[in-house]
This record gives structure tokens, sequence and C-alpha cells, in this order.
């Protein structure tokens, strides 16, 4: 009776703990797109992660936390429109007391675009990002 008490108790043990697997970007060798915006009065920075895989994330001080998942085809066409529009070629530094980011990591290679002191010139950059962030909206409509 003890045995079975004992597996019992060990059973229920083992069903409690979370296999939740957290993305951390500074160790992870997982390809992403980081997305955001900083700075204004508070400072505060709020930045998502999109991997391959469609899962996305975001940063905050409880650490990382998904938010959701997009479909493989809509995660494979932003990766894809990242360097079909050119962006992995840019050089983007121009931050201003409010900011935009999108940042790109690709084998290891970190690239990171920002931008809100002037109005851009180069639109897609605009464009890419507001579909990035509408994306992460239509995830949080889901739940």
């Amino acid at each position: 009776m003890q045995k079975f008490i004992f597996f019992s108790m060990m059973l229920f043990a083992l069903s409690c703990t979370s296999t939740k697997q957290a993305f951390d970007p500074e160790t992870s060798k997982k390809d992403y797109i980081s997305f955001g915006n900083g700075g204004g009065f508070t400072g505060q920075i709020k930045k998502y992660y999109l991997l391959r895989d469609g899962s996305v994330w975001t940063s905050g001080t409880g650490g990382n936390e998904k938010l959701g998942s997009l479909s493989k085809n809509t995660s494979t066409q932003i990766f894809k429109n990242f360097t079909t529009l050119g962006m992995d070629k840019l050089t983007l530094n121009e931050p201003g007391n409010k900011y935009y980011f999108i940042g790109h990591r690709v084998k290891n290679l970190d690239l990171t675009l920002k931008w809100g002191k002037q109005p851009l010139t180069e639109t897609s950059v605009e464009t890419f990002y507001q579909i990035l962030m509408k994306s992460v909206k239509d995830l949080g409509n889901k739940n």
C-alpha cells in the first residue's frame, strides 16, 4: 500500500511540473526577427520576437513570455520578405526620443534597424514594421 501511495504521489508531482520551454534570445541558436519600440517619457521598451516556427514571444520584467503562434506559412513569408525587401542590406541607426526597431538574427549574424528621429525615406521598413505589429495585435485578439 505504501508503494502505491508513493507512486501516486510521484505521478502527481511529475504531472505538475512545467514542460513549458522558454525562449531566451541571448542563449538561443534559433533564427528570429525582433521588433518593437521604446523611449518616450517612461523609456519603456516593448520588444517582440518572431521565430521561424511561427512562435511569437515578448520580453518583460519576469522573463520572456510566449504570446502565441503565427502559421508556418505566414512566418516563412515574413522571413523571406525581410530579405526580398532588401532590409538585410540597409544601415539605419537614427533613433529619436521615441524610436522603433526591427532586428534580424540568422546563423548568429545580427542586424538591427532603428529609426524615429527623422521620417523614413525607405517606406518598406515602416510597412514591414506595421505588418509585424499587426500580427502581434491579432494574436492578442485571439486570446
